[in-house]
């Protein structure tokens, strides 16, 4: 989405995300390719929610996105 003229004259709207798994990611950059400000608020010391990598037998992994399967 492009910005018109007119739009371009008034300052960008600022938006708030809350959480920084998948879909907060997903609308964050979404709501940033379309002209907008935005911040994103995640509780935790990283980004992805439920997805992660990790180490099974020394091989790298992807752990985390089947649980959303399991609740």
């Amino acid at each position: 989405m492009q910005r018109s003229q007119q739009d371009a004259d008034t300052p960008a709207r600022h938006v708030v995300v809350i959480g920084g798994g998948i879909a907060g990611l997903a609308a964050a950059h979404r709501l940033v390719a379309s002209g907008l400000r935005v911040t994103l608020l995640e509780a935790t010391d990283r980004l992805g929610g439920k997805l992660m990598t990790g180490e099974v037998a020394g091989v790298q992994v992807d752990l985390g996105a089947e649980s959303v399967l399991a609740r």
